[in-house]
């Protein structure tokens, strides 16, 4: 689960930063900055509940 929340980490901080600055305009639900801090969020949050405990 961790590689799985760093990939939805990734996903909301590049969708956020294209609607913030235009890069690839979205309508509807799609271009709600919330959504897409939202998924940045909620990717951080499992990747660092679901690691590992280093030997």
């Amino acid at each position: 689960m961790t590689l799985a929340g760093l990939i939805v980490c990734a996903a909301g901080v590049l969708g956020f930063l294209a609607n913030y600055f235009g890069l690839y305009p979205m309508t509807g639900v799609m271009g709600d900055l919330r959504l897409w801090g939202g998924a940045a969020v909620i990717g951080a949050v499992t990747a660092l509940l679901t690691r590992r405990a280093s030997d």
